[in-house]
């Protein structure tokens, strides 16, 4: 396994980890985790929708690099 992909699932391992324990020991605290999410996510959205042509483009320039990486080089898992 590459050690990119060891790197990827460790630290999905660890933030599964993490909000498991918040879900079982500390519900209020991830409540409060979500009501300032849902604001900070909501004055995201506006800063995107105002710069959408910037946004876009370099979406669709990430995902050009991320499908040439994909297929010059497979990934070995």
């Amino acid at each position: 396994m590459g050690l990119f992909t060891l790197s990827v699932l460790l630290v999905g391992a660890f933030f599964a980890f993490i909000l498991g324990v918040f879900f079982l020991f500390l519900p209020q605290a991830l409540k409060k985790m979500n009501e300032f999410s849902s604001k900070m996510i909501l004055k995201t959205e506006d800063y995107l929708f105002q710069n959408r042509t910037v946004v876009g483009i370099a979406l669709l320039v990430f995902c050009a690099f991320l499908v040439f990486i994909i297929y010059t080089k497979p990934l070995k898992i």
